[in-house]
């Protein structure tokens, strides 16, 4: 059998949707934060339904990772620093801009992801 390589050497990237492993972190974020809520009560907002659907653009947004890693980088800061800002309980939302951040940093945008990441960091929501 000979496999199929792309102009260059280099073999084809699998499917450029990563849809499983998109939705398995779409499942531990949705519940994550779901548990996250009820174990930070006292000083953050309750998870109503304009929550969930930022964690669910956040989560959406991630779809797009390898065909365009730095809108990614930015569209998930930017969905975080919005969940984040308006008051939402800190969770498994973090992993959303890690993902984008590592695959804007393996697709060689170190400096972009390095600068996105820096705006939803410790202290800054």
């Amino acid at each position: 059998m000979v496999a199929v390589r792309a102009p260059g050497g280099h073999r084809p990237r699998g499917d450029p949707w990563p849809w499983r492993s998109t939705a398995l972190l779409t499942a531990f974020v949705l519940l994550g934060s779901d548990f996250a809520a009820h174990a930070q009560t006292g000083g953050r907002a309750a998870l109503d339904p304009f929550g969930h659907v930022l964690l669910l653009v956040a989560c959406a947004l991630l779809l797009g990772r390898q065909r365009c890693p730095v809108a990614v980088a930015f569209g998930t800061a930017a969905t975080v620093l919005v969940y984040l800002g308006a008051g939402y309980p800190y969770g498994p939302v973090l992993l959303t801009v890690a993902v984008a951040c590592f695959s804007a940093v393996v697709a060689g945008h170190r400096r972009a992801a390095w600068r996105w990441s820096r705006r939803c960091g410790p202290g800054t929501c």
